[in-house]
Formats: structure tokens, sequence, C-alpha cells
């Protein structure tokens, strides 16, 4: 696994970001790791850079090659005008190992993983760092890792887990099974759980409104998602409420408001980052898909470059329902002159010059902490309570509220507004159909059930082993212990 070896001086100390984000300054490069964590600001410093990277390449979030992008154009949320084959077989369903863009997700998470795990290494190592902060960077370095393994385990099911920097060690290291790969999430979260506080802090560990840093409610909204996908249906469930519970929290009356910086629903949010030039501010999702960023720039749509070049699937589109707000504050749409297309309209401002107040990448927001209860209510019999955790979200769409009172029913309705208020964040549509079983036959996943009826119409030839990716080539050449996945060239 070549790309986890990075040293880790080379790499923490540097990134352009939101100066409300990282508004310290980095220590100089020339210095060891002794040095690195000789303090609180520039042990900071380790987690802030890790931070700013996740936002200026979000990778595991949005952007042109990030999960949500990925997942969308191998399920049924995307498709594409794109030219670019790495794109097409995504599509197609027809990814190979040496697919650029997997490479890249499962490059990243790995160096994400790295550099925490230096950075915990550090801390624990440190004698000069206060309790406070401590604690903080190793609660902040623990959900950030679990955060990483939760999209590597649902992407390729069995990974490595790593948790040092030694490069033998990682070289060596085998893939583990699922269940052991959500042993190590668990015990990460729990452990954030007990270290981060329930306050948000700035990059110089000053209490603040952003919600950039991960707090202890952030370490708890990824748990209760982390126990609904094990299927632990009553931890998934009190973990939600604790976060739904809190007063910090609660669903913005306006859609427009959901995916900017002062969201009141927001857990975990990424922001805007500088380019090269270092006068803008650049939110990843407000360029992929924004209609205005073309207009702005005199381009006709689809004409900027393949990574603009996406748009919804007509049918998921065509699946809100009459007078769902939803429609008609986060689509756009758009024409070549010859077809309509519908776009992702989440993010709008997908420029700032003054300030940090453009939109925020929505990582963990309270209407998924609904969703998610009231799934796990539903699991337990508790129909009644999850059509009122569902029906909170539809009236904040102004639709009106559902009854439950089966199974079917229950799972029916959770799979329209999961999918209607979620599209196009962080993968949930495809890991969620992964999950699920089959409506017409349980004993395959609902994602099997709809993609052989999908898959067809888009040129794709329907497989079970395309549930999960292949192993990128350059592990499995790499890591003499890592093998490759079922369906792919080994």
């Amino acid at each position: 696994m070549n790309t986890k070896f990075i040293p880790l001086l080379i790499l923490i100390f540097s990134a352009g970001s939101c100066k409300k984000f990282v508004d310290l300054q980095a220590p100089d490069t020339s210095l060891d790791a002794t040095q690195v964590f000789q303090n609180d600001v520039s042990a900071t410093a380790t987690i802030n850079v890790i931070l700013a990277e996740m936002a200026s390449e979000p990778i595991l979030v949005q952007g042109y090659q990030g999960v949500s992008v990925v997942t969308g154009l191998t399920g049924d949320e995307l498709l594409t005008l794109s030219t670019m084959q790495d794109y097409l077989t995504l599509v197609t369903n027809n990814v190979l190992p040496n697919n650029g863009i997997l490479k890249t997700i499962w490059g990243k998470a790995y160096l994400h993983i790295y550099r925490v795990n230096a950075t915990i290494a550090g801390v624990q190592a440190s004698t000069g760092i206060t309790e406070p902060v401590r604690k903080q960077l190793l609660g902040e370095a623990r959900f950030l890792r679990a955060f990483c393994y939760f999209y590597l385990v649902n992407l390729f099911g069995p990974v490595p887990v790593v948790t040092s920097t030694n490069y033998e060690t990682n070289r060596l290291a085998p893939r583990q099974a699922v269940n052991l790969v959500y042993d190590q999430i668990i015990a990460d979260l729990k452990e954030a759980q007990s270290l981060l506080p329930a306050s948000y802090l700035s990059g110089s560990n000053s209490t603040t409104t952003a919600r950039i840093r991960p707090n202890k409610w952030a370490a708890t909204a990824l748990l209760s998602r982390v126990y609904l996908y094990t299927q632990d249906w009553a931890k998934a469930e009190a973990q939600a409420s604790s976060v739904i519970g809190q007063p910090t929290y609660s669903l913005d009356a306006n859609l427009n408001t959901v995916f900017k910086s002062s969201a009141k629903e927001a857990i975990w949010q990424l922001p805007p980052v500088k380019n090269a030039s270092g006068n803008t501010l650049f939110v990843f999702d407000g360029s992929h898909f924004s209609t205005e960023y073309l207009r702005s720039n005199g381009l006709a749509p689809f004409s900027f470059s393949y990574d603009i070049s996406d748009y919804l699937n007509p049918a998921l589109a065509a699946s809100f329902e009459p007078g769902d707000k939803r429609k008609q504050n986060w689509l756009d749409s758009s024409t070549d002159g010859n077809k309509y297309y519908h776009l992702p309209f989440k993010y709008k401002n997908y420029l700032y010059t003054t300030s940090c107040q453009a939109d925020h990448l929505a990582v963990l927001r309270l209407a998924e902490q609904y969703l998610l209860r009231a799934e796990a209510r539903a699991r337990q019999s508790n129909f009644a309570g999850a059509a009122t955790d569902i029906n909170l979200v539809r009236a904040r769409a102004g639709l009106g509220a559902i009854a439950l009172s089966s199974m079917t029913e229950a799972l029916a309705a959770l799979e329209q507004e999961r999918r209607v208020e979620l599209f196009m964040e962080g993968g949930h549509r495809w890991l969620d159909l992964k999950r699920w079983p089959g409506r017409n036959n349980p004993a395959i996943s609902r994602a099997e059930e709809i993609m052989a009826v999908y898959a067809p119409t888009k040129g794709a030839v329907w497989s079970k082993d395309w549930l999960l990716y292949p192993i990128p080539q350059i592990e499995v050449k790499n890591g003499p212990n890592i093998t490759q996945n079922p369906g792919y060239p080994q």
C-alpha cells in the first residue's frame, strides 16, 4: 500500500484554506516529529492540515472524483456525457482494477489514515501538550480514522486495518473481514465520543460557531450510522436520539440554508478552500454541477470539461412528489439544445472572494439522523415513531404527513425519503441500496434488484460482483497479502 508511507513531516505542514479554518501559522517543515508535538499550537496544526486537505480534495465526500459522483454513476443517481474512460466504466459497471478514480479514493483514504496514525503516535508520546488539547487531537484523529474506514469498507469490502506508521507492518497488512473493520470503526468512534467536547473549536483551539473541527456529536452521529449499517437497531436509535436531543441542532426551515456555513442542522461541515492564486474560495460541488458556474464563465452547458458533464438520472428527478420543495430548491436544469438535463443544485455559491460565508460541504447533518432513527425504530416495529421522524423531514419539504403500520410500508417510505433528501451526498443512495434487502426477493440486496433492471438501460451488464469496487491494481501488486475482490482480474 504505497500511498500510506509518506514521511510525516513532509505532509503535515502546508495547506491553503479559509483563514477561519486554519487560523494559525504552520511550523517550519525542517522540524522533526519531537518538535512538532512539543506544544499545543504546532500539534494542533497536524489535525488542521488533515482537515484542510479533506476540504480541498473532498474525495471521501463530494468533488468530481469523489464518493458521491462515483457511486452516483455506478448506481441510479447520475449519468454522464463524459468521454473519460474511467467515468464511462463506472456508468457501465465495467470497472477494472486500473481505474484511476478508484485508485485516488483508496489512496487518499489511506493517506489520511497514515497522517492520523502519525498524529496519534506523536500526541501520545508528547509531554508538552496540555491535557485538553491532547484529548481533542486524539478524539479528532480517532474520528477521522473511523470516517475513512467507513467508506473504505463500504466501497471495497474487506480492507487492511492499519493503526501504525510502521512501513513494513503496513506493507504486509492483509485485508480484514468486514466485521473486524467495523469493530475498529466502532472502537475509534466510542473513544472519540469520550475524548471530544460538545462544543466546536477553531483552528487555534478557541470555542467557535464554525462546525468544521469534529466534536462529540459528530462522533455520535457517525456512530449511529455505523450501528445502523451493522444492524444494531437499538444502539443506532439511542445514538441518533442523543444527537437529535441537542439544542445546538435543528432542521433549517429554509432549504437554501442547509448547505451554508450557518446551517443549524450541520453536525460536521468542510469549508471552501483557496485556489492556487490564494484569493478565491472554492466549493467543490458548487462548481462541479452548477450551471451558474458555466454561465458566469461564458460557457455552454456540458462544454467546459468532463467533470461538469454529469447530470441526474431522469428517474431521480421524476421521483419527487408534487409540491416537494426539495425539487424546487435543490435541482437545477439546463439544455444542450437537444435534450433537457436536471442537475443537483444543493450547493449554489461556488466562489466567494471576501469571506468564509460560501456554501460548506455537509458531511453530517441532522436530517440524516432523523431518517436514520426512523429506520432503526421501524426495524424494532415502532412504526409510529418511524413515521414521526420521517414526517419532520417531509414537513420541511412542504409535504404532508404519512402513517406507517408495517415493515413493508416503512422501508418503502424510508427509501423514498432518503432518495430525495440525501441525493448526491456522501454516496448514501448506493450504500443504502447495497445494505437493504430486496423488496421482492429478500435473499438479495435492493441494489441487485434495481440494477438488474436499470443497468441494461445505460449499457451495462449487471453482476453481483459489482457491489464492491476492485482493489486498485497497484495495491494488489505491492501488497503481498492483498487479494483482489471476486469478479475482477487478479
